[in-house]
């Protein structure tokens, strides 16, 4: 918001400075106004980046691994089980061969319930445990009428550890119908738009995950990575690292999966944090918090990729002031409609005054 922000100030003092120009002190005003918030822009960002690239080069780093099992969403939920488990356990041990002590699947990279009793939570326990990882699987979790969107973390010694990662905003009409109740009632046709059977309950909080030997990881699913408030909330409760699972197969090789992956650059910028963005069918990327992709995986190819990451506690401003600025933003355009209306109210009395004024005299000759 405040990139844009400087953006409308630039553009809007070059209109003051043309439509002024005649105007000598006016014209010069907007022309130094647009300068100043340009190269000051230019410089404090160079500065940053500098700082954010030279923080992440010295840190200590730590390996990590996003595996890419290139299953569309068809051919996921159409794909035998043996297929999809099988690329994603092959690619798991080649990533673990290479020293990866962290490695993320996509999200619902196994479409299928993911609960602790169960034959694929036995297979993925093993898996850990021969690969020496953690391993972050995206999965469903279902529970008497509820369906969720999960990442569930199993550690070296095949254990689920802590609570699953909800996705916490869902996709309408892909996860969930909007007023679903109300079209069922007055369109039930209408209700059927939704592309499941069943409705994705969204998680309430960050639900870190706490990797041994690693640090504290927040979570995020997919759409999660557009809102900006999302991740904010699990920086302040502490994630020092983000795992970002998607799945963008929908888009195949369109510009929107590369928009999207620019969505977790933002995220990293505003909050000082790595990401690893592990996807589908692509793109799966490393970034920096400066906002850098060091490695990435191509979209529709499958494979994994290792990278060192760092994980660290530091906080930006951001982080502490969040959308204060478009607050104030919101209060100053308030106040300016409420100022100018005034003045206008004012000057509309003062015309009548002034006319009365004037038919009185009027009269009275």
């Amino acid at each position: 918001y405040f990139v844009t922000a400087l953006i409308v100030f630039v553009n809007a003092s070059l209109a003051f400075a043309i439509v002024n120009r005649k105007a000598v002190r006016l014209r010069r005003l907007g022309a130094i106004c647009a300068i100043f918030a340009f190269c000051a822009n230019l410089t404090l960002g160079g500065i940053i980046y500098a700082g954010s690239s030279s923080s992440f080069a010295s840190a200590e780093k730590k390996k990590v691994a996003v595996v890419q099992g290139n299953f569309s969403s068809s051919e996921k939920w159409n794909a035998s089980f043996s297929e999809t488990f099988g690329a994603y356990e092959q690619y798991t041990i080649e990533a673990a061969k290479e020293g990866a002590k962290v490695i993320l699947w996509p999200e619902t990279a196994l479409p299928y319930d993911l609960t602790p009793d169960s034959y694929l939570a036995e297979l993925i326990s093993d898996l850990a445990y021969y690969c020496n990882a953690t391993i972050i699987v995206g999965a469903l979790s279902f529970e008497e009428d509820a369906a969720y969107n999960c990442l569930f973390c199993v550690n070296p010694q095949g254990e689920y550890v802590g609570e699953p990662y909800l996705k916490r905003h869902l996709v309408p009409f892909g996860e969930y119908m909007p007023m679903g109740k109300f079209f069922d009632i007055v369109c039930p046709p209408l209700s059927e738009l939704a592309m499941l059977d069943y409705d994705i309950i969204p998680g309430k909080d960050s639900a870190l995950m706490d990797i041994e030997d690693f640090g504290k990881a927040g979570g995020l699913i997919c759409f999660d990575s557009i809102y900006e408030a999302l991740a904010i909330d699990s920086v302040r409760d502490g994630a020092e690292i983000f795992l970002l699972a998607t799945n963008d197969s929908w888009f195949s090789d369109s510009a929107a999966i590369y928009m999207h992956n620019n969505q977790a650059r933002l995220r990293s910028v505003e909050l000082g944090r790595c990401t690893v963005r592990a996807a589908n069918t692509g793109v799966s990327a490393f970034i920096t918090p400066a906002g850098d992709i060091i490695g990435e995986i191509p979209p529709l190819e499958g494979g994994y990729l290792c990278a060192d990451v760092s994980v660290n506690s530091h906080r930006t401003l951001y982080s502490y002031i969040g959308n204060t600025f478009v607050h104030l933003c919101s209060i100053f355009i308030a106040s300016a409609f409420v100022y100018f209306g005034a003045l206008k109210i004012c000057e509309a009395k003062r015309n009548r005054s002034a006319e009365v004024t004037e038919n009185k005299e009027g009269e009275a000759l």
